[in-house]
């Protein structure tokens, strides 16, 4: 309750009373596998079709389910300022999830959420994006933690996987400073998944060095900084 005069033509106050209103609106998903390009640490975006979707409140065990279509796209009716767990499942893929709140400002919002499918494929690296360390450091920034939390929630949908987290340097330096500094920091990421509660024997670091450049930038190669960069990534794989 509130009290208020801005209503009122003779000066006094008002008391009004108010309720909750959870605004209604609707979820737009989208299902995709991120395909890397040979020789490059980048991806391209295609839809997984027939993904299986389940939409839980959070701490219920109740849900409603979807399919996603030939695009990868999927749709549930939600409400603002509701917590939500969406599930995602399909054979030859990990078990996906996302946590999100919608705002739903207007009945007529949509909500964008986006799971990106990981295939099961034993010994496939898969690169972990947006994973930088500053020169010649091996602490875990907030945008690489941030990266990491999502391999976290993987990692807690799929209890029975067991990875490798590995890190690769670039080509310049010597190869005994590569190889020490990659193991710093695969070890790094791994204590950090174990702080979320990963259990460690689930998860193998292991430092590459400069071992597996992905391009043609080894020693005395004329390489952009950009090119570089490419060679300094995180990866993980399954290993069973």
């Amino acid at each position: 309750m509130l009290s208020s005069s801005r209503f009122s033509e003779t000066g006094f106050d008002d008391i009004l009373t108010f309720k909750e209103y959870k605004v209604p609106c609707i979820l737009v998903g989208k299902t995709i596998e991120k395909l890397a390009q040979e020789g490059t640490v980048k991806t391209v975006a295609v839809p997984v079709t027939e993904a299986k979707l389940q939409l839980y409140v959070d701490g219920s065990d109740e849900f409603v389910e979807e399919t996603s279509n030939q695009e990868g796209k999927f749709y549930f009716p939600v409400v603002a300022g509701t917590k939500y767990v969406i599930k995602g499942s399909k054979a030859g893929y990990l078990d996906q999830a996302v946590t999100f709140t919608p705002e739903c400002l207007y009945k007529t919002d949509t909500v964008q959420v986006e799971l990106v499918f990981i295939r099961s494929t034993p010994n496939k690296p898969i690169v972990v994006e947006n994973i930088y360390y500053d020169l010649d450091k091996f602490d875990i920034k907030p945008a690489a933690a941030k990266e990491l939390d999502k391999l976290v929630q993987i990692l807690q949908v799929n209890p029975l996987v067991r990875i490798e987290l590995s890190s690769h340097t670039d080509s310049r330096q010597t190869h005994e400073y590569n190889q020490m500094l990659s193991q710093l920091r695969a070890q790094s990421a791994v204590d950090y998944l174990v702080s979320k509660g990963i259990s460690r024997d689930r998860l193998v670091a292991r430092g590459y060095g400069e071992t597996k450049l992905i391009n043609k930038c080894k020693d005395g190669a004329k390489c952009s900084e950009q090119q570089h960069q490419e060679n300094r990534r995180t990866e993980f794989k399954i290993l069973r």
